[in-house]
């Protein structure tokens, strides 16, 4: 019987790959217009201040609409199952990046993000399927292997947009490469991506039921579902993954406009950068990860990546030459491993029926650590640019502010996670 039960589980793990490329595809698209928004945004203001104001409001807007879709998610995904929700989200986000085929003006820039950073719910959905067909010992790795497929999309975006703008000197062309590849998983992921979940009740007499109330009164209801995990013994692994996505995803957001604001790099010098941070991240996370959790164990990695993560922070933030910035992100090689390990344990001790709500909490964990990161480091580098006379000095500061916040976040909660050892 249990020989018959792990052939089952082997079947359904098989199919993982299909949900893996779909997020693969999906951020290919993400990722060729990460380093042109910021110069599309140069290229239409008037001013340097106007520029990073604007700036600043699109690293906001996106993860706040990733926020509002991870909950729209968290309401619909444990209710209706995965798949409608997969496609509607992917098809969102095309609609988003159909905006930026000709940018002209700012706010149609803004728009498109809000459109595309809403669909960015695919994400939650693709690690709720990932979830559904894999065992519990195993969401680490696959927890893992999930960003290592992110990290591998933003270098094959990466090293696409830095070959295009070089080649062609038009940043332009990013964004309809980056309309079609997200039309091209769509296109996949109807034909590839199948329901995972079966919710207890039809999906008629759900339809019936969600038609009575309000989406308001739904997500109250799944609020107090929620509650049990931030009140559980997971409350401080959830806060310490905000923590660490204030540094992880956060320094992500806010490498394209600081690296603009104070190199003042072109598309292919800020695509190349990223590039190699994604690499670094693909790295920790395939190979990295997995090693150490063989050889010194959950508690210790986790450890070691919050201070590699701490000193990483800190060497940015006194960083003044751009060559030796570009190379930095080699050094947090560990540190990148500390959400996956995260939410593998999180997921690990979640039941099966909450996973899609798990998933989506880690959405939002992502879009509100972003979202807080690029408010405070663009803000200060608002600030900052209304002063040059002192504003060189202190470009940097808005690394050591995330530092210290990363710092406080381990104090406070995670020596307390129960790892394994």
């Amino acid at each position: 019987m249990n020989q018959r039960l792990q052939l089952m589980n082997h079947s359904k793990e098989r199919r993982v790959k299909h949900y893996l490329l779909v997020l693969f595809i999906e951020n290919i698209s993400l990722a060729l217009v990460y380093p042109a928004v910021p110069e599309a945004i140069f290229a239409i203001s008037k001013t340097r201040s106007d520029a990073i104001a604007y700036s600043t409001i699109d690293l906001f807007i996106f993860p706040l609409a990733y926020i509002f879709g991870s909950v729209y998610a968290a309401w619909k995904l444990d209710k209706d199952g995965r798949r409608s929700l997969l496609l509607s989200s992917i098809g969102i986000n095309a609609l988003g990046l159909s905006l930026m085929l000709q940018p002209i003006f700012n706010i149609q820039i803004l728009i498109a993000r809000t459109l595309s950073g809403a669909g960015q719910a695919y994400t939650s959905v693709l690690q709720a399927n990932v979830s559904d067909i894999t065992s519990p010992e195993s969401r680490p790795r696959y927890f893992g292997l999930i960003n290592a497929t992110i990290a591998c999309s933003f270098i094959t975006g990466l090293l696409l947009a830095g070959l295009l703008t070089w080649k062609f000197d038009n940043f332009r062309i990013l964004f309809k490469l980056s309309f079609v590849s997200s039309l091209i998983g769509l296109t996949y992921a109807f034909v590839f991506c199948p329901e995972t979940y079966r919710p207890a009740i039809s999906q008629s007499e759900q339809s019936r039921e969600t038609s009575k109330i309000s989406f308001t009164s739904a997500f109250g209801s799944r609020f107090n579902e929620a509650k049990l995990f931030f009140n559980g013994s997971n409350k401080a692994g959830f806060w310490m993954l905000f923590c660490c996505n204030l540094s992880n995803f956060g320094i992500f957001a806010f490498w394209t406009l600081y690296s603009k604001s104070r190199f003042d790099w072109t598309v292919t010098q800020i695509s190349g950068s990223l590039l190699l941070m994604a690499v670094t991240a693909a790295v920790s996370q395939s190979l990295v990860l997995p090693f150490c959790l063989k050889n010194i164990g959950e508690r210790k990695l986790f450890s070691v990546a919050i201070g590699s993560s701490i000193g990483y922070l800190v060497l940015l933030a006194f960083c003044t030459n751009g060559f030796i910035f570009a190379l930095l992100p080699l050094l947090n090689v560990i540190g990148f491993t500390s959400t996956s390990l995260l939410q593998g344990k999180l997921s690990e001790q979640t039941p099966p029926d909450s996973q899609g709500l798990l998933t989506s909490t880690f959405g939002l964990l992502t879009g509100a650590g972003t979202m807080l990161s690029v408010v405070l480091s663009g803000c200060l580098t608002w600030l900052i640019s209304l002063q040059p006379s002192y504003g060189r000095s202190l470009e940097g500061l808005p690394f050591l502010v995330l530092a210290i916040l990363l710092g406080v976040g381990w104090f406070s909660a995670g020596r307390s996670i129960q790892f394994e050892r």
